[in-house]
């Protein structure tokens, strides 16, 4: 973490608190305790999945949400033809 936060302090990048999250990847039963970590003195929030450009990313590593998240999109779109196709085209 020192090593980024060097990277991005030489390269005058910053990193807003409010969107970095913290996703913790571990295969044991027993999940060990997790220590805090802060940006500029805001802690991250500790989540259990989370979506990065389109890809949903479990601590698991399991693909469980991103399969749901395309089958609910496929079902969406899947249903506006499905009532379109019920409307004649003037074409």
């Amino acid at each position: 973490m020192t090593l980024i936060l060097g990277q991005m302090i030489l390269n005058h990048l910053t990193l807003n608190p409010r969107k970095c999250k913290v996703t913790q990847v571990c295969f044991k039963k027993e999940v060990p305790c997790l220590p805090s970590f802060q940006i500029a003195g805001s802690e991250l929030e500790v989540v259990s999945k989370t979506k990065t450009l389109g890809l949903t990313v479990q601590s698991d590593l399991g693909w469980q949400s991103q399969v749901n998240s395309m089958v609910s999109k496929a079902s969406r779109g899947l249903h506006v033809l499905t009532r379109l196709r019920r409307y004649p085209s003037d074409l």
